[in-house]
């Protein structure tokens, strides 16, 4: 059996860590564009008030602040592993 040192097992870990956020990153900008493709798909913009419109891009700035959160953490822990 190898045994691994302190050092490659922090590598591992961080790229597991990476893996993840690029996962979190890759379904956060599908939802992201499926809601503004939902918004678009609705029709034209009738009301200002319209509460479906509304709801579609709120969902769609979240998920964009999740895609944002994600890449930066992805750039965080790339500059770890760099740092190695």
């Amino acid at each position: 059996m190898v045994s691994m040192t302190h050092q490659e097992q922090r590598c591992q870990v961080i790229q597991a860590c990476i893996a993840h956020q690029q996962h979190v990153a890759a379904v956060a900008k599908q939802e992201m564009d499926s809601a503004q493709q939902q918004s678009n798909e609705y029709g034209a913009n009738v009301d200002r008030y319209d509460a479906y419109r509304t709801k579609m891009m709120r969902a769609r700035d979240m998920y964009a602040k999740q895609y944002s959160n994600a890449n930066t953490s992805i750039r965080y822990l790339q500059e770890m592993l760099r740092m190695q």
